[in-house]
């Protein structure tokens, strides 16, 4: 079994369901930290914080050192989801092959491009990485089994449980209708979910479904994506 901690509350730069506009930014946004436990090995997930403040968080919410981190995952690569991710030294650091690609071709953080691992197919002592689409095309979560059952770090792929429950993407989404797609996986298989920019939640409905990843080759929204990426 992992366990996990929630090192920080994020929030939204604007969120519809409050009344507030999608073209203005009502204030910074800040993404949800999550530390996952299992087998001895510490993965952090989304960094949201400076690399100072996230030395007080992990101190202060499970008595780890940075030092102690062995992985650092990016659910995607948006500029919240990795505040001084290059000052990780001792860590791994990963994020899907699509993210990576994108930030490549986009040529900005190069030093951040050649550091990252792509995560597809890579399993971290039993938590298991599931393809996310939505968000981004490259959007991917964590899951792995907690004391709640079938838990999932589900990035922006779940905004807060607002937007979970309608079924629908954040104003920036790369795809709403696979946005959708993605939550009704969700929805379906777990019962834990740590949201992109809010604290975690119970999930009442989920049933079984078969494989670890939402998307897989077999699913309808697999060809979309792809056709959309001009594979």
């Amino acid at each position: 079994m992992t366990s996990f901690i929630q090192l920080n509350l994020g929030c939204l730069s604007r969120n519809c369901y409050w009344g507030e506009e999608n073209g203005h930014a009502y204030r910074t946004a800040r993404c949800s930290s999550v530390l996952l436990e299992s087998e001895r090995k510490q993965i952090l997930i989304d960094p949201g914080v400076s690399y100072d403040e996230m030395k007080i968080l992990l101190d202060e919410r499970c008595g780890k050192k940075i030092e102690d981190i062995d992985y650092v995952f990016f659910t995607h690569l948006h500029g919240d989801h990795r505040v001084d991710a290059l000052k990780y030294e001792n860590a791994v650091l990963y994020a899907n092959s699509l993210e990576i690609q994108e930030l490549r071709m986009s040529g900005e953080e190069k030093e951040l491009a050649a550091r990252l691992l792509p995560v597809n197919d890579v399993s971290f002592s039993g938590v298991r990485p599931v393809w996310l689409p939505g968000h981004t095309r490259g959007c991917t979560g964590l899951a792995f089994e907690s004391k709640y059952g079938p838990s999932l770090v589900a990035g922006d792929s779940v905004m807060t449980e607002d937007f979970f429950l309608r079924e629908t993407g954040y104003f920036n989404s790369w795809d709403f209708d696979v946005t959708t797609d993605t939550i009704q996986g969700i929805k379906q298989k777990y019962r834990l979910i740590i949201p992109g920019h809010d604290i975690f939640f119970i999930n009442d409905t989920p049933q079984s479904l078969k494989g670890d990843f939402i998307y897989d080759r077999g699913h309808e929204s697999y060809e979309k994506v792809c056709s959309k990426n001009g594979s």
